[in-house]
């Protein structure tokens, strides 16, 4: 655990600690190190002067009159006159009179980045008000609501905003001391109840920089400090004004100026001077300003001041006004994130007012005494012009957002090499873009990579990030900075590795403004009184304290029945090398039923030569599940916020827009219209329908040669294809034919000669089998015995298929198992920490996670499909001779998709972990998990009423080309597989029936078959009926305790095992099971013929079986559809299997699947589609 520089008495400590439900005690994850408390020192001496930020500024213009403070363009501003500026504007807002200021009242800024917004935020404080910087790219509509909700009287524009329809009190900051504007009524009024009609002097421009003020930064290569300080300075003087229809202008005759008192700058060449509202028309009955007390400015605040109220982006609703406290932007200033700015630095002024990380921009230097360098945002967007003003402004401190850095780095490396320190932060960091700019050294002397929701003001993790970062191929987000302190909170919440992160210290907001509730859940009290922001972001506390963080909690996204985080599909994309940025989004497409897809915006490295469509979904392919594989929208540029973020919301517009559906009125006006189409209207339908589905390409751009996988089309997808065909064409069109060559000309001459009346049928693919049990005979065989893994010196696992439900079942129980030492998962991600955070989830998903297992497990990312399981021939061989023993459950299980696409990681696979096996100069056994399916529909189509565990699979070949490819699959590979047993290999086969969820816990996977079936009965209050339908269901944790019984004794191998119900009395049968979810669900749910269930299906289309719709539908043998050929199915024999269990500790019973079995099943179910929808 870390020690904590934060003290529990702090004044942000809350008393609802006493009475908080969150309250709890907790250790410290965290908290700063030696190298990242900043100039802490100095900081404690500051905060016990008990000075507001304005005070403080006001010490620095006594300290250094003369110094820069602000530089914009042809404008340079002295402390001197920033003070002078900020008095003047503070006291027209004060209306000339109470000396304690506005007291904390909000005062809207709708200002244009630069000179004027930081003129504008200190006159704010000078006053005792609360800056509400609003973002001046804002509809009018959208500021007044944010405004109207702060209660705001005031609000200072400039020039550029001064016509906005706003229905407050306006005061503009003008460049053009000329122009004579008018006061808003309101405020007209108040002046008028105070003095006499009069002239509204123009107030006395500040002195003119001369070419003796001091320079930004005396760097010998810069160019002349002359060019930085004009001849003439523009006037930021305020005036009254307001956007009206007719302005009322106020009368002619002048006033005289008034002196404003600031003690400390008596000596200043220029007065401070502001109008004097105390003619001596003014009614007897009204006080003058001359009868009140001059006010002082700035007025005394104190560092529990609310300084700033700053919007979130307000992506879930209507943004939250997070309040900031003085002390908070004083810790920051002093604890700028290992290392302090200084004196003689320049701060460049990049992000807009409304974004937290400009109160760095600001506040940081001006607190310590430093410069300001307005950067604009086109210089911003010009790499080389952004390069050119950083040395010509002497720039040494710059904090940008990681999505500019990535827009930077490959086009002009060095544009932040002329910085001192270059802070990043906002998104992940891209390793490649850090990458190439340390290629080319052209890197700052510091770069950072800083995080920090507006919650806890700016920056509260930092982390220096060096070659060995770019090397690991992943940026931490680092340890906390100053004070502050970080909790890693688990969903019980107790201290954990991995979890939520809560910050505490200095930096955390007060909350947020008139939302007392969501304050309270944001921010609870904890140990020692110490009150905290739970951020939302899910981290991972490494060994060294580093944290590293994996993704949003709100980023987690539901698409298709699978939770994935988008964090890890950008991760992934950017590990490919082929791009420089990536985001990914959940899009709804409520069109043609398909529901909700995963749409990723990337940037290619090369934008002039950009990869194929194909080659990036290759390289894709190999480091996500299919189910994570976004459809990819290649662009030369992301679009960024005000705030130089990624701006997602403009993306999913941006998709919106450019793929709408393009079936016509005409196109989808009745089913079956085209039934008698040309092959010309067959092609244009189709692309029509291929453009709907897959939003993939306008139809026009759309050619024959294009393939439906290729453009990103997923299984789900060509299920509902399939189903278009049919709804337009009144043609069924078997999804495997498709399958065979899915380009847009092939499917429209499928579609075109079926409507002729020929239908080609799929493709007879068992000399391809055949062939394909043939491809290990090469390996050569061991030539020892296989070690025994129970052995004390060994016990190390190798384990495919940890990600699946009975893997993740069967790893939990191997973590367990006393003589396992270690476990190595091989895990499809786009790096070990990814795989194991996909491990975590999906263990935790079924309440099987421990921390304890990180102790002793191991990720390593590869491909089955590959020689080297993807892992590199070098750790190939070094993870052969460690194993022990290895555990084979990785397939690619689709109940659509033909062989082809099964081939690669079930067949190829199956040969690589064999080839494992015997690599390493060890000789392992595997423990081979297959399934039932592997024997097709056999007792339908080759009349077998009884499989023996041992007998040749070739006798149930015929019984395979009408099933679907993943059970061809494991055919071709269970026959492999026995040629190896054949020539001595250590291998043991298991056979599962369907596994179900957990006898005791009724933790199930809900998208399996027989889940979604379940599920979309309910929903639409029927069933099939399948009298002679046995699905052989066997509980999960029946079917690990089983295996690993039976791999545990050295003889197993050799041997097939049927994990099935012992006995044909044990079996369930299809009705019998929908019956029972009646009885769980206590819902009328009806059994009807199995055509009237499918033509019922085709209307509802409930969404959890929409993937599975061409299994249920298509006729493909005598009328009966896939899912029907399973009638009549034989008894699995279980001899070898009750045999090898026969010592099991006190008897392993096979749990009954009764109505209290079924009631937890659907319990979990129930539950998780409620965590899910909060998700989705």
């Amino acid at each position: 655990m870390w020690r904590t520089q934060y003290e529990a008495h702090d004044s942000n400590a809350s008393s609802s600690f006493t009475r908080n439900p969150l309250r709890r005690s907790m250790a410290y994850c965290g908290d700063s190190s030696a190298d990242q408390t900043g100039d802490d020192r100095t900081y404690g001496q500051v905060t016990e002067s008990g000075l507001g930020l304005a005070q403080l500024f006001h010490k620095q213009a006594q300290d250094k009159p003369e110094a820069v403070a602000v530089v914009d363009g042809d404008t340079t501003l002295l402390y001197r006159q920033l003070h002078e500026k900020a008095s003047r504007l503070a006291h027209l807002l004060n209306l000339g009179g109470d000396p304690a200021g506005l007291s904390q009242e909000p005062v809207g800024i709708v200002v244009q980045h630069g000179a004027a917004d930081v003129v504008a935020q200190m006159a704010v404080l000078y006053a005792g008000g609360t800056c509400a910087p609003m973002d001046p790219t804002l509809v009018d509509h959208q500021i007044e609501s944010r405004l109207a909700r702060l209660k705001a009287r005031f609000v200072v524009v400039d020039e550029a905003n001064l016509g906005r329809a706003l229905p407050f009190d306006i005061v503009c900051i003008d460049r053009d001391a000329g122009e004579t504007l008018a006061p808003s009524a309101p405020i007209l009024a108040k002046i008028e109840a105070l003095a006499a009609p009069g002239q509204f002097q123009e107030l006395t421009p500040a002195t003119t920089p001369t070419k003796e003020s001091p320079a930004l930064n005396p760097t010998p290569a810069l160019d002349p400090v002359s060019e930085l300080t004009p001849a003439t300075t523009p006037d930021y003087s305020p005036k009254l004004s307001t956007k009206t229809p007719a302005p009322v202008l106020i009368p002619t005759q002048a006033l005289e100026p008034t002196p404003v008192t600031t003690p400390g700058l008596s000596d200043a060449s220029t007065p401070v001077t502001t109008p004097d509202l105390s003619d001596a028309s003014t009614p007897a009955s009204t006080p003058s300003l001359s009868d009140a007390p001059t006010p002082t400015y700035p007025v005394p605040t104190g560092l529990e001041h609310c300084t700033h109220l700053i919007h979130t982006s307000g992506t879930t609703g209507e943004p939250k006004a997070v309040r900031i406290a003085g002390r908070s932007i004083l810790h920051v200033a002093y604890h700028v994130p290992l290392e302090p700015v200084r004196a003689d630095d320049v701060v460049a002024h990049v992000n807009n007012s409304s974004f937290d990380v400009s109160l760095l921009d600001v506040w940081a230097p001006l607190l310590r005494g430093a410069s300001i360098a307005v950067l604009s945002k086109a210089t911003l967007l010009d790499p080389p012009m952004m390069e050119r003003e950083i040395k010509r402004l002497g720039i040494s401190v710059m904090a940008t957002t990681t999505a500019l850095l990535n827009l930077v780095a490959f086009t002009h490396p060095s544009a932040f090499s002329g910085l001192r320190i270059c802070f990043i932060g906002g998104e992940q960091v891209n390793v490649g873009a850090v990458k190439a700019i340390f290629d080319q050294n052209c890197a700052p002397e510091i770069l950072v990579n800083a995080y920090g929701p507006t919650e806890c003001c700016v920056y509260c993790l930092a982390h220096i990030i060096r070659a060995e970062d770019v090397e690991a191929g992943s940026v931490s987000i680092g340890k906390p900075v100053g004070r502050t302190v970080a909790y890693v909170i688990d969903d019980d919440g107790k201290p954990s590795d991995e979890g939520e992160l809560w910050i505490g210290g200095p930096g955390v907001s007060p909350g947020y403004v008139n939302q007392p509730s969501k304050t309270e859940v944001a921010f609870p009290t904890v140990e020692n009184g110490v009150r905290v922001y739970r951020t939302g972001d899910v981290v991972r506390r490494r060994a060294d304290g580093q944290i590293d963080y994996v993704g949003r909690r709100d980023h987690q996204v539901k698409v298709r029945g699978f939770r994935i985080e988008l964090g890890a599909v950008e991760s992934a994309l950017l590990q490919t090398g082929l791009f420089a940025e990536a985001v990914a989004l959940k899009i709804d497409v409520p069109r043609l039923g398909a529901g909700s897809i995963l749409v990723a915006y990337v940037v290619p490295v090369n934008v002039t030569e950009p990869p194929t469509m194909e080659e990036a979904l290759k390289a894709v392919r190999a480091l996500l599940p299919d189910y994570m594989v976004p459809q990819l929208e290649m662009v030369s540029r992301l679009p960024l916020s005000s705030h130089a973020k990624i701006d997602r919301k403009q993306l999913a517009e941006l998709f919106a827009r450019r793929w709408k559906p393009a079936m016509t009125a005409k196109a989808m006006a009745k089913p079956h219209q085209h039934q008698h189409a040309s092959v010309e209207k067959v092609r244009a339908t189709m692309a029509d329908l291929w453009t709907s589905i897959l939003a993939a390409a306008p139809t026009g751009d759309l050619q024959d040669g294009d393939d439906f996988i290729s453009l990103g089309g997923s299984s789900l997808q060509a299920s509902l294809l399939v189903s278009q065909i049919r709804q337009t064409f009144g043609l069924e069109v078997p999804l495997l034919t498709l399958y065979r060559d899915f380009t847009l000309g092939a499917v429209s001459s499928v579609v075109a000669k079926g409507l002729e009346g020929s239908v080609p049928a799929p493709p007879d693919e068992r000399e391809t089998w055949v062939a394909d049990t043939l491809i290990g005979d090469g390996l050569e065989a061991p030539s020892g015995p296989a070690i025994d893994w129970r052995r004390e010196d060994e016990g190390r696992v190798f384990f495919t298929g940890a990600t699946g439900f009975v893997g993740a079942f069967m790893l939990a129980d191997l973590m367990r198992t006393p003589h396992v030492s270690a476990v190595c998962c091989l895990v499809r991600a786009a790096n070990a920490e990814e795989g194991l955070q996909r491990l975590r989830v999906g263990m935790a998903k079924y309440g099987l996670w421990e921390e304890s297992f990180a102790s002793r497990l191991e990720v390593v990312t590869g491909l089955l499909e590959d020689e080297h399981l993807g892992m590199g021939p070098d750790k190939f061989e070094e993870m052969a001779r460690w194993a022990s023993v290895v555990f084979h459950l990785g397939a690619r299980v689709n109940y659509t998709q033909p062989y082809g696409l099964h081939r690669a990681a079930n067949t190829m696979g199956t040969l690589n972990v064999v080839r494992f096996s015997t690599a390493g100069e060890r000789v392992k056994t595997v423990h081979y998990v297959s399934s039932i399916s592997c024997f097709g529909p056999t007792g339908l189509l080759t009349g077998a009423t009884t499989v023996v565990e041992d007998e040749p699979l070739l006798r149930h070949l015929d019984a395979l080309p009408l099933d679907h490819g993943y059970a061809q699959s494991q055919w071709v590979a269970e026959q492999l597989v026995g040629r190896f047993m054949a020539r001595g290999f250590p291998i043991a086969v298991y056979r599962p029936g369907f596994v179900t969820g957990h006898s005791l816990t009724g933790a199930c996977n809900r998208d399996d078959f027989v889940s979604r079936l379940i599920e979309a009965c309910c929903e639409m209050g029927c069933y099939p009926l399948l009298p002679n339908q046995r699905k052989e269901f066997v509980p999960v944790d029946y079917v690990s305790s089983a295996i690993l019984h039976i791999a545990s004794n050295p003889s197993s191998a050799g041997k097939a095992y049927h994990i099935v119900p012992p006995s044909r009395d044990a079996s369930v049968d299809m009705d019998a099971t929908m019956e029972l979810v009646g009885e769980a669900t206590q819902k009328p749910i009806r059994g009807v013929p199995y055509a009237e269930w499918v033509d019922r299906l085709a209307v509802v289309a409930p969404l959890r079986l929409l993937p599975l719709q061409p299994m249920l539908a298509e006729k493909i043998y005598n009328g009966l559809t896939r899912w029907e050929l399973y009638e009549n199915m034989p008894v699995y024999d279980t001899s070898n299997t009750d045999a090898a269990l026969s010592d099991y500790p006190g008897g392993l019973e096979l749990p009954k699947l009764d109505v209290g079995l079924m009631k937890r099943y659907i319990d979990f179910i129930d539950e998780t589609k409620a965590r899910e929808a909060v998700v989705a």
